[in-house]
């Protein structure tokens, strides 16, 4: 493992030293939000600085049997 960066529970990413490979984990966010728009670069900035991101994502949720959809 070359860098690991834990801001908290189930919030981290870590680079392997051999292939370079990034793996980043964010709870309560999707796996796509995840892949495309979070970076290792990012997990870095947020520690340093302890300033927040925000990332915008769509999601479907329901209250009482009505379908409702959260931007």
């Amino acid at each position: 493992m070359e860098e690991y960066f834990g801001l908290r529970s189930k919030l981290y990413s870590h680079k392997m030293f051999e292939n370079g490979k990034e793996a980043k984990k964010a709870k309560s966010l999707k796996k796509k939000v995840i892949q495309k728009e979070i970076c290792f670069e990012e997990f870095r900035k947020c520690l340093i600085t302890k300033d927040p991101i925000y990332k915008k994502q769509n999601m479907f949720r329901t209250q009482k049997h009505d379908i409702y959809i959260y931007c």
